[in-house]
């Protein structure tokens, strides 16, 4: 038998002969809810007295987490936050196989497309000026380390 959460985030598979009787007192496991579930065979055998000319049939149901709409939201929102994060690493991870792939190619970009020097040169100012600063990095933590 299925039962409900009062949170109703939450479905049980509960064996029948569990539940006897009127019913009795449960507890969610994941939210700590308590309610008194109610017996459905008891609902059941009086449904059955009231009207034994129509019967419905059960359709079955797909036992999942059920899920508020903030909870949806927030879902949604949060895959296009790591979707975004993903294009955005994958974009400057290109660039980056771009960027080296030209400087391993200087001479051949040059001898073809010589308006590139500028690039270049660029490049090697950005490459000296990262290089200071990495010198700089390491001195500052071998005087941190010596004091």
């Amino acid at each position: 038998m299925i039962i409900n959460c009062k949170c109703l985030k939450y479905q049980f598979d509960i064996p029948s002969h569990e539940i006897t009787g009127e019913g009795r007192q449960v507890r969610c496991e994941f939210c700590n809810e308590e309610w008194f579930q109610t017996n459905p065979e008891n609902n059941l055998e009086q449904n059955n007295t009231q009207s034994n000319t129509e019967k419905e049939i059960p359709i079955p149901k797909i036992y999942k987490e059920l899920s508020s709409t903030k909870d949806t939201i927030q879902d949604t929102t949060q895959d296009k936050t790591n979707k975004f994060s993903f294009l955005f690493l994958s974009f400057i991870i290109i660039l980056f196989v771009i960027y080296f792939g030209m400087l391993e190619n200087k001479d051949l970009i040059l001898s073809n497309y010589p308006s590139f020097i500028g690039f270049f040169e660029s490049s090697d100012i950005l490459k000296e000026i990262m290089t200071q600063n990495i010198n700089w990095l390491k001195e500052s933590f071998q005087n941190l380390i010596n004091q």
